[in-house]
């Protein structure tokens, strides 16, 4: 059994994205979304982590072209920027969708985050494995807060 299915959470599921896009077709991910709408109510310590990506292609050409550390900062930084608004847009998307179905879901239990370019699926992709690069990663995340028992510090 992965990790997931061992504690009866989802596996992550990826939303993917047009290039330079923030939008995506919700509709292709109702079953994703309704699965993560069934386990954020039933799942107490459940925390969902929304990490959004950005391909590293312009970066890596740029980079292999010489570009000054200045122009390589700024195009991770508006790749972060790129990849951080794709994240809230799933967060908004799903806590819609799930405003829409009737439930009333916690924000705060929904974690946006941007990698930008720091983490690519495919490093080096193909044409048909580029598209996979520009993504947002929809993480449940089992968080522990206390222990089942206690242990004294050592002195």
């Amino acid at each position: 059994l992965d990790t997931y299915t061992s504690v009866g959470v989802l596996p992550p599921f990826e939303i993917y994205f047009d290039p330079k896009q923030t939008e995506f077709d919700v509709a292709k991910y109702v079953d994703d979304f309704e699965r993560a709408l069934d386990q954020s109510q039933t799942a107490g310590g459940l925390v969902f982590i929304i990490e959004g990506h950005n391909a590293p292609d312009l970066y890596n050409k740029r980079k292999a072209e010489g570009a000054s550390t200045p122009e390589l900062a700024e195009i991770e930084q508006v790749a972060l920027n790129l990849s951080k608004q794709r994240s809230d847009a799933v967060k908004a998307s799903f806590l819609k969708f799930c405003t829409d179905k009737g439930v009333n879901c916690d924000a705060t239990q929904f974690v946006t985050v941007g990698l930008g370019v720091s983490s690519p699926k495919f490093k080096a992709p193909t044409k048909a494995q580029w598209p996979l690069n520009r993504r947002v990663v929809f993480r449940p995340k089992v968080v522990e807060t206390e222990l089942e028992e206690c242990t004294p510090p050592s002195r």
